[in-house]
């Protein structure tokens, strides 16, 4: 785990992007539209009206166009029922000479289409389509046709096909703003679960490591208590610091899971371990007795991530040493930092515990995890010539 952690953002649907002005006020939207179709009739209506000087169908026909246009400001909430009003009044109408009352029932079929179903605007067109050429045919030849007619139905499959393009548009962005909600979701879901494998990891090489050196040094200073007092005794203050040492990890570990939200690191919270601290770890280990000595050539990288991971595989190495190397004389670190890869081998010449078993291959594998986030390799196994040995390898700025 590194010094600074990005939290990841709240889980949340991606917003679809804006769409205007207009787009968001419905409201302007169906004001506009049912003016659109108002003002254009009523001025046909007044041509017409002067012409003929009929009194009563321009009273028709201007409380029909009314009655449409006021129809229309509903299309989205009761569409249906605005289609069967602007057709009432278009059948009503149709013999009014300039009538573009079908204007009126191609925004309701519209709607039909958008909001409600495509099956119902079909049906609802093939029963207009029927009316229009019965009425058609019906009329007096000199008012309306069955040409007419026609011509009618065919703004309305038009009005139906434009609204079945906008309703697949409509369900297309739909479907792909779902899937970017659930890409989404994984993403988090993936993040939080390679966090907690992070913090299982490093809580592993924290506890683990403290535990083992506390552990060793206690039987230890138990078995020379008697006979060397003073050593117990330092023994003793070793514990106490191994677990004063591992006390501070575990809080410098959930300060950085406290971090502030502007970034800052919370209060307690202090530094990673480093290849500096590299010294003090392996005088640990030397107090429990294991015959540990460490090499090092080359620059380390100024990488506080690339520093952990190396302390960390030289601590958890060294841990299963401590438990698990029996009769071990020597135990040998060596790091080699180059610009383009870091090498770390821990061997040592003792026998294998063979009671060894799911512990060591939890370490192996948070090691193995480790090493993958620089894209890198590890291989652990008996050396020739008896003991076991941990190579590891890791790419500089390659962290996945």
């Amino acid at each position: 785990m590194s010094g600074s952690r990005t939290e990841p953002e709240r889980s949340a649907a991606p917003r679809p992007p804006s769409t205007g002005w207009l787009a968001s006020r419905p409201g302007v939207t169906d004001l506009l539209v049912a003016l659109a179709y108002a003002l254009p009739a009523f001025a046909v209506v007044l041509a017409v009206a002067f012409g003929d000087h009929d009194a009563i169908q321009f009273a028709i026909t201007s409380c029909a166009v009314a009655a449409s246009g006021l129809a229309l400001l509903f299309r989205r909430r009761a569409p249906v029922l605005v289609f069967v009003l602007t057709t009432a009044v278009m059948l009503a109408t149709f013999w009014t000479p300039g009538s573009i009352a079908v204007i009126a029932v191609g925004c309701a079929l519209y709607a039909v289409t958008v909001y409600r179903s495509v099956r119902g605007a079909v049906i609802g067109w093939g029963v207009v389509g029927v009316l229009l050429v019965v009425e058609g045919a019906l009329l007096p030849q000199s008012v309306a046709s069955v040409g007419e007619s026609v011509q009618a139905i065919v703004v309305l499959v038009v009005a139906v096909l434009v609204g079945l393009s906008v309703r697949s548009s409509r369900h297309f962005a739909a479907v792909q703003l779902a899937q970017l909600a659930r890409e989404r979701e994984q993403d988090v879901a993936a993040a939080a679960a390679a966090e907690r494998t992070s913090i299982a990891r490093e809580m592993h090489d924290i506890v683990s490591h403290s535990l083992s050196v506390m552990i060793s040094l206690a039987h230890g200073s138990a078995e020379i208590a008697t006979k060397e007092p003073d050593r117990a005794v330092e023994g003793m203050r070793e514990v106490a610091r191994t677990g004063r040492g591992a006390l501070g990890d575990m809080r410098r570990m959930l300060g950085v899971l406290r971090d502030a939200p502007d970034g800052r690191p919370a209060d307690g919270a202090t530094s990673t371990p480093g290849i500096e601290d590299l010294p003090a770890l392996l005088e640990r280990f030397r107090a429990t007795g294991l015959p540990v000595n460490m090499r090092s050539t080359g620059d380390a990288p100024p990488d506080a991530v690339m520093q952990l991971t190396v302390y960390r595989i030289v601590q958890e190495s060294l841990t299963n040493a401590l438990k698990y190397a029996r009769g071990a004389t020597r135990v040998a670190v060596t790091i080699t930092f180059a610009p383009d890869l870091v090498t770390v081998i821990v061997d040592d010449d003792g026998t294998a515990d063979e009671t060894a078993g799911d512990d060591l291959g939890r370490g192996l594998v948070g090691i193995g995890e480790r090493v993958a986030l620089y894209s890198g390799r590890v291989t652990t196994g008996p050396r020739d010539g008896g003991g076991w040995a941990m190579h590891a390898q890791l790419i500089p700025q390659v962290a996945a």
